[in-house]
């Protein structure tokens, strides 16, 4: 019986030992000394989504199908830490618009220096494969709309999945084909800048387009994800012109713009015009001269991609100076300059006036334009591009009477590149030429001051002051 009673005696002993032991408290975790991160919460995902792994110091976020565009974040660290890169509310874009895009950066407390960063990085994985999102009415996009470079596509599952290798548009009327690639680089961005890449907004996924060929109408679009799957966009993609534009305000070092010179053309011939948005039963030119008298054009051959024009210059058309007006259906463009088209003779090689004065980007010819006497001002010609290839010419700007009359001269400082900060031309009319308006040609001179070559008259008229 003693030995019976001391059995149950020593088992009982054993059980409570077993329970003060089970019923211990785990350690702590968060005990060391290192700053930590407790748990963090994005608004519009779930939190049993979000797990840290404290050793690798990972952040894992089991994305949902969609997310808001603006993400409040909360986080809760041990009391010595600090968030080094705190900000409680982020677009989506910039959290989620790549796999560790984001980081959180914690330091702690007393390190005033900010010597001792700990990096928690945030990886996404996603909770279904791609997929498209659903809408009811088409996709519009804008050709050259400097607004809107790319064309925004909704999706599902977009956060955490591996973006499309490929948007292939086919045009609906043709057939014909375009092919975005997500891994080609912009020429003159980063390399980590692509045409195909999460969108601004979010649930987007952003295609560009503005350097590419496409033409008004419908296109349908499918998405190439890298293991071939072709996910197609239930959506049409419509595609409108944008505005009328020209390749008109840039050239190279070599010559000034055409925004300066304007278009040259022999009468009778061609004249070719880069551009955009310049499509058939879109647009028409018109040419207006220094009487305000309209020249409409016809005959235009247009490019299929609206990028350039085929205008035939009448072989009746007075020679001289034009300016182009352009008209969209039936509003006027563009509204920012107008463009000058110089009609020359066939064959005819005649120096050149660029601008005279604060004539940047002229719109009329029949205004004059202000030149003060005794007063160096800004001044354009062809002979820039002579004197750079190493011919030097002196030149002068001779100023005729309405009346033809009377002419005085004005000296013009050619163009030089070792001129320093200014090496422009530029041109001085002498305070005894008496106030009024004037008629003007550039007259290049040899060495003995002999009149070789003069330009075409200028298209205004100076109005010296």
């Amino acid at each position: 019986m003693n030995r019976f009673c001391r059995l149950i005696y020593l088992l009982f002993m054993a059980g409570f030992v077993l329970t003060c032991r089970q019923s211990s408290p785990e350690p702590d975790p968060f005990a060391n000394s290192t700053p930590q991160l407790k748990s963090v919460t994005f608004s519009g995902i779930p939190q049993q989504n979000i797990s840290i792994d404290q050793s690798a110091k990972t952040v894992s976020v089991r994305m949902p199908e969609s997310v808001p565009n603006d993400i409040d974040i909360t986080l809760e660290l041990t009391d010595n830490a600090e968030w080094a890169n705190k900000m409680t509310v982020a677009r989506s874009s910039s959290l989620f618009g790549c796999d560790s895009c984001f980081h959180i950066y914690l330091k702690a407390k007393s390190d005033v220096s900010n010597s001792a960063i700990i990096d928690y990085r945030v990886k996404l994985i996603s909770a279904a494969p791609l997929a498209v999102g659903a809408s009811s009415t088409p996709l519009p996009y804008v050709i050259r709309n400097s607004n809107g470079s790319y064309l925004d596509i909704p999706m599902r599952y977009l956060y955490g999945n591996r973006l499309p290798r490929q948007a292939r548009f086919t045009y609906d009327k043709t057939g014909e084909e375009l092919v975005i690639k997500r891994d080609s680089a912009f020429s003159l961005s980063p390399s980590d800048q692509f045409r195909i890449k999460y969108g601004a907004y979010a649930n987007t996924l952003s295609i560009y387009l503005f350097d590419e060929k496409l033409m008004p109408g419908s296109y349908h679009v499918d998405l190439i994800l890298d293991d071939g799957t072709k996910l197609k966009v239930p959506q049409a993609v419509v595609v409108s012109p944008g505005t009328p534009d020209f390749d008109y305000e840039f050239a190279s070092y070599l010559a000034y713009p055409k925004i300066n010179f304007g278009y040259r053309v022999a009468a009778g011939n061609t004249l070719t015009i880069d551009g955009y948005n310049l499509f058939a039963g879109e647009v028409r030119l018109e040419l207006v001269d220094g009487k305000s008298n309209v020249y409409p054009l016809s005959g235009v051959g247009f490019n299929r991609y609206g990028r350039q024009l085929q205008v035939p210059i009448p072989a009746t058309l007075s020679l001289g100076q034009y300016v182009m007006r352009v008209w969209q259906n039936d509003i006027r463009f563009p509204y920012s300059y107008c463009l000058r088209v110089n009609v020359a003779a066939e064959g005819q090689n005649r120096p050149v006036i660029g601008i005279i004065g604060d004539e940047a980007a002229p719109c009329s010819l029949v205004a004059p334009v202000s030149v003060k006497r005794g007063v160096r001002v800004a001044f354009s010609s062809s002979l820039k591009q002579q004197v750079l290839t190493g011919v030097f010419q002196n030149a002068t700007l001779k100023l005729t009477t309405l009346s033809g009359q009377e002419s005085y001269y004005g000296t013009v400082v050619p163009f030089n590149v070792n001129r320093g900060w200014d090496p422009d031309e530029s041109i001085t009319l002498p305070a005894t030429i008496p106030p009024g308006l004037y008629k003007a040609v550039l007259q290049v001179l040899d060495a003995q001051n002999n009149v070789v070559a003069e330009s075409e008259p200028y298209g205004r008229l100076l109005e010296v002051k």
